[in-house]
């Protein structure tokens, strides 16, 4: 009898249980679980934490920077048994411009000649203009061959070849062919070469494959937030049709369509994931990254999304856009560089120095993705969480007295993250277990605004000396990327265990707020498990102020394992396993010979008469499962009334 009665509490003691985790599921925000993340800077492949290893090289037992230099040298098809050490490091990160961007530094300059006596000249009828010059007289119209004589001043541009003022920048690892990646790839700007590589390698980067995504994923539960805040700058992109007028030539066909600035996730939804789901990108300068976290974020914790893929790409390292930034004054120029040093040659590798005695941004390239998952799909596949994602804060400036000059949103949004964290988390792992990634450009204005900004959040949550860290030391200005390399950085140190040091600065300016930061100049060993968040801050010309919170991967994990059931948490742990060693086979081919960037170019595509679709649900062909139309309106009878 005390058996069976045992037997019917427990029964009703589990069905409670079901009750209140259906219950909780259905008002509590869901989790976005980084899961994964790869992509290209100038540290190299992003993926398991090889480019922030880069970065903190000198910090590396001997063992791990050998598995560096002969990862680095295979993506720059280097000879492994040939290269050198000082070969790889001295290309890759902040160094001097290629050779060939150098070389195509040609400028035009208008000249007006003054003919000494009548000038002639001949040329095809059809080349004749539909205008003719003022100072062009016809000799023989009714010919194919036309004579023009000119005695009067002649307008003419020059072609001037020049040294760039500005020769420091953040490229990618030398030797890495772009335009042969993949197919087609030789067609494409190059920040869609870098997204498809990127996205590719964050992918790979799972522990499984896309496939078993797609089988547990409904297609309309999958995102891409990705895009570029200046567009795809190269000559099959944006330089191209602005440049072919000039040139006298015609423009593509596809060059006007590849500069859109949301193209990086337009191709990772077609030639990667094939995807049908949400896509799309918002742009907010140096903070665009941000922005499209915060939206992945948004999507995830309501349940519009499961799987999302966040990025961005970035190829501003032209000609066209050093001189650009250069005539605002806000790069590093060579001379200037050399005066702070009191030497004829500046030292390029030193080029950005954040926080310190400076004299302007680095230019970049990078392009970057990470995954995120909700909790239910990561604990299904077994997924290796790296992170969560606790907020993405966003607030412009106000009025303003110039557009590119910083404002009052950075400190609304430091602070909006700083009580963010101490509600999801504690005081005290604000005030002891929190790291912040600064912006940390290298101009002197950056210096003062973001220290003050950092500073002031600090003392108003009775923060003593919070580290601060600001990769751009190593890696330059990637503008729309920035926010992505810094949380790259942010998960490497949780995998690694150490706090990158701004080693390319050795004091902190007069004029840095300091009194409750802590600056990092050096490399710190910690505990991964110390700093249980960090804090992503990203400024941006025109009043786009971004602040993120990430908490680590044991913090992530704590907030999973309280939703899960033991049997859920038992069978997650299981499946993580193979994730982990199946990862593992990755990295080490990835070591061996790079990655091979997926390209689905060219497959069958879905046509309206593959689908099978009614007023309830649509199938689509290669998906699993439907798309149900289960929309049910947010406005209620009881709020309209």
């Amino acid at each position: 009898m005390l058996a069976t009665l045992t037997k019917y509490l427990l029964f009703i003691i589990y069905n409670l249980y079901i009750i209140l985790c259906t219950l909780f599921y259905i008002t509590v925000s869901h989790l976005p679980l980084i899961v994964g993340y790869g992509g290209i800077n100038p540290a190299g492949r992003s993926s398991f934490s090889h480019g922030f290893k880069r970065i903190i090289y000198s910090a590396l037992s001997k063992a791990e920077q050998s598995i560096i230099i002969k990862s680095l040298a295979k993506q720059m098809n280097l000879d492994v048994t040939n290269v050198t050490e000082q070969q790889v490091l001295d290309s890759s990160l902040i160094r001097q411009l290629n050779k060939d961007i150098i070389n195509d530094f040609i400028l035009h300059k208008e000249t007006l000649l003054s003919p000494t006596k009548t000038c002639e000249f001949e040329l095809d009828k059809q080349d004749l203009p539909c205008r003719i010059p003022d100072n062009w007289t016809i000799l023989n119209q009714n010919q194919d061959k036309i004579q023009v004589q000119i005695n009067k001043n002649v307008p003419l541009i020059q072609h001037v070849a020049s040294t760039p003022q500005v020769q420091a920048a953040g490229q990618i690892p030398s030797g890495i062919i772009l335009e042969k990646l993949y197919q087609q790839s030789h067609l494409h700007p190059r920040a869609l070469q870098m997204s498809i590589y990127a996205a590719s390698d964050a992918l790979l980067s799972l522990g499984f494959d896309w496939q078993t995504i797609y089988s547990h994923v409904n297609p309309d539960k999958i995102g891409v937030y990705a895009g570029s805040a200046m567009g795809s700058l190269s000559k099959q992109g944006i330089a191209g049709f602005m440049q072919a007028a000039y040139k006298g030539v015609r423009p593509s066909s596809k060059q006007l369509a590849f500069s859109f600035t949301e193209m990086p996730g337009d191709f990772v939804s077609a030639y990667i994931l094939g995807s049908v789901g949400t896509t799309g990108t918002m742009v907010g300068a140096c903070a665009s990254f941000l922005y499209n976290l915060k939206n992945a974020t948004n999507d995830i914790r309501s349940g519009k999304c499961q799987f999302a893929l966040v990025g961005s790409a970035e190829a501003p390292v032209t000609m066209e856009t050093i001189e650009a930034y250069r005539s605002m004054t806000a790069l590093a120029e060579d001379r200037q560089l050399a005066k702070l040093d009191n030497v004829s040659i500046p030292n390029y590798r030193r080029a950005c120095r954040p926080f310190s005695s400076n004299c302007g941004f680095v230019i970049s390239e990078s392009a970057q993705f990470v995954v995120l998952m909700s909790e239910e799909l990561a604990l299904t596949l077994g997924a290796k969480i790296h992170g969560m994602v606790g907020d993405v804060f966003v607030n412009a400036d106000g009025i303003k007295r110039s557009i590119s000059a910083p404002g009052i949103g950075n400190y609304i949004t430091l602070l909006r993250a700083a009580q963010a964290t101490q509600t999801i988390l504690d005081k005290k792992a604000l005030q002891n277990n929190t790291f912040i990634h600064a912006h940390g450009t290298g101009t002197p204005q950056n210096r003062v605004t973001e220290s003050d900004c950092l500073n002031e959040m600090a003392k108003a949550f009775s923060i003593d000396n919070i580290p601060v860290t600001a990769i751009k030391a190593y890696l330059g200005h990637s503008i729309g990327s920035a926010g992505a390399d810094q949380l790259v950085g942010a998960l490497g140190t949780w995998e690694t265990g150490i706090l990158p040091g701004i080693e390319t600065i050795d004091h902190i300016a007069d004029d840095v707020q300091s009194s409750n930061l802590a600056f990092l100049l050096k490399h710190k060993q910690v505990d991964p498990d110390f700093y249980k968040a960090c804090l992503i801050n990203s400024k941006g010309f025109g009043g786009n102020n971004a602040t993120a919170l990430i908490l680590s991967p044991k913090e992530a994990y704590n907030f999973l394992y309280k939703r899960a059931s033991t049997a859920q948490r038992v069978a997650y742990e299981k499946q993580l396993e193979q994730t982990k060693e199946t990862a593992k086979q990755q990295e080490e081919e990835n070591i061996q010979n790079d990655i091979q960037p997926i390209y689905r170019f060219g497959e069958a595509t879905a046509t309206t008469d593959d689908l099978n679709l009614n007023s309830n649900d649509i199938t689509i062909p290669g998906f699993k499962h439907k798309i149900k139309f289960d929309y049910t309106s947010p406005y209620s009878d009881s709020e309209s009334s």
